[in-house]
């Protein structure tokens, strides 16, 4: 859970950067800001280029230099080399290089799987590049006295859960209701 978490931080840092770059590569391109994502063509090669180089160095500088992307460090994950060393600058490359087979393949469970199944729960990129994610530990103490009083019930936690799942889908409908297909700019602006 620590490594799906770190990986929605920086998943939320590269989304917003993704559609903030948009508009200014319709700009640079096109003269306007306004208008659809540049998908097709010479100009969508570009902008996705731009936008893949950005996120490789988005995961590959921060590792380098400290162990650990934006959202691992928010997590305190770290990352390792098998003997526990900082990996080295291919392994971090490869690791990296690796992620967009394992984002394809997390969907089918296979990745999933595998990140059960092996030693250290590593990734398809990990295991290839031989590298281990660690969680690191603060020292503090920790009590482990607990009562009926102090645990959630069942129930109340289902009863959260309806109220969380109707709060989360009333918000995801208003948005959808709110976006409209003539005006494509203040669309993204409103699903940033």
């Amino acid at each position: 859970k620590d490594r799906f978490a770190a990986m929605f931080v920086d998943g939320i840092f590269l989304y917003s950067f993704y559609w903030i770059l948009m508009p200014v590569h319709r700009y640079i391109v096109y003269g306007e800001a306004a208008g659809p994502v540049p998908a097709a063509g010479i100009s969508g090669l570009i902008f996705h280029g731009v936008f893949l180089l950005v996120a490789l160095l988005w995961f590959l500088i921060p590792e380098l230099a400290f162990g650990a992307s934006l959202g691992k460090f928010l997590c305190h994950l770290t990352i390792r080399d098998e003997d526990g060393d900082l990996p080295s600058f291919l392994s971090v490359l490869i690791r990296n290089l690796l992620r967009p087979i394992d984002i394809l393949l997390f969907p089918l469970f296979i990745v999933a799987a595998l990140m059960e199944w092996t030693e250290w729960h590593r990734r398809i990129g990990d295991v290839l590049a031989r590298t281990i994610v660690l969680k690191k530990l603060a020292e503090r103490k920790r009590s482990n006295t607990y009562s009926l009083d102090t645990l959630a019930s069942a129930s109340g936690r289902v009863i959260a859960f309806i109220i969380d799942f109707i709060l989360l889908t009333s918000f995801v409908f208003g948005i959808a209701l709110i976006l409209t297909p003539n005006d494509p700019l203040s669309g993204m602006l409103i699903v940033v």
